[in-house]
């Protein structure tokens, strides 16, 4: 009887961790996005393939339009992370919060400045009026960077509103309200089908930034370590069936930003499809354009190291455990 005791024993405490995540209720969470684009559609991708729940996640999907705006929430605990821009979140911290990028979906400028028909060079754009999401929010650093380079200063020779979403920024553009936005996919293909300028494309911009990004802090990941765990997880997972399971991909796209478009859909699809990354680190690079711009107003972002406002520890031992080899073997 002792023995059988023991082996029954033995087979309880051998039993798959996923059967015991299968006995328990999904952890219902709030997730943030701050933008209907292309690159923040994996979310939904990931939701809608059932990847989340099967890592013990239910989560609500929230719009928080404008990168300022959906950090104020993850400092308040509201969202314990959030795929938004990496800039908001560097601000942030320099004044005093405790937000980290967790990992880098997009690290490059992924952005088009679009213009009306009648824009057709830069400097066409001097007395005119350019849409941001918000200030401070990755359009507006693009938008500021971009005219510096063409030598136009930002609020004196170009006025730079917030209109809010991207779809919100097109509708500014199409009445007349502002003469120029910055979009990213599929707004951007959009914009050029419906005869606008696209006068600076991503590659033009040419820039390491950290365009698309997941934030937390570090309070939450400390406290939380096990959750923010499984939703990194999701997200490695996540993007294996975004590059895997075209068909699938592009149905969750269309539905979260309700393009109705097939063309449009796939190209949006081929685009991120090779732009993200199978684990999505942080890059430093992009980190270190934003602490050299913000440098130029505030002298104590010169010395800092890009390190400083990432924590890639999550995502290292989910690689370091085989979850990337194993997914693409």
């Amino acid at each position: 009887m002792r023995i059988l005791s023991s082996l029954l024993t033995a087979l309880l405490l051998a039993a798959p961790f996923s059967s015991v995540l299968a006995q328990e209720k999904p952890n219902r969470i709030n997730l943030g996005y701050s933008s209907i684009s292309g690159s923040q559609a994996i979310l939904r991708v990931i939701k809608d393939a059932g990847i989340f729940l099967r890592n013990g996640l239910d989560p609500s999907l929230v719009l928080i339009a404008g990168g300022s705006g959906i950090i104020q929430s993850v400092i308040a605990g509201d969202l314990p992370i959030a795929v938004v821009s990496g800039e908001p979140s560097i601000l942030a911290r320099l004044q005093g919060a405790d937000t980290v990028i967790l990992g880098g979906l997009v690290n490059i400028i992924d952005f088009s400045i679009i213009t009306a028909p009648e824009i057709k060079k830069p400097q066409d754009l001097k007395g005119k009026k350019l849409a941001v999401s918000r200030f401070g929010s990755s359009t507006d650093f693009v938008i500021r960077y971009a005219l510096d380079k063409w030598g136009l200063v930002p609020d004196r020779d170009v006025a730079i509103l917030q209109i809010g979403s991207q779809p919100a920024r097109l509708t500014a553009l199409k009445s007349g309200t502002v003469q120029g936005t910055i979009v990213g996919p599929p707004a951007d293909i959009v914009a050029r089908k419906s005869g606008f300028n696209e006068i600076a494309t991503p590659e033009q911009l040419n820039l390491a930034y950290p365009n698309t990004s997941i934030v937390s802090t570090s309070s939450t990941l400390a406290k939380n370590e096990a959750l923010l765990r499984r939703i990194m997880k999701s997200l490695v997972e996540g993007i294996h069936f975004f590059k895997t399971q075209k068909e699938a991909s592009m149905k969750s796209m269309d539905a979260f930003a309700r393009l109705g478009d097939a063309a449009l859909i796939e190209e949006t699809y081929r685009h991120y499809q090779e732009l993200i990354p199978r684990v999505p680190y942080p890059d430093p690079k992009g980190i270190q354009t934003v602490l050299n711009e913000i440098a130029r107003r505030d002298p104590k972002a010169k010395n800092l190291k890009p390190e400083t406002f990432a924590d890639a520890r999550l995502l290292k031992e989910l690689e370091a455990n085989g979850l990337s080899q194993q997914l693409y073997r």
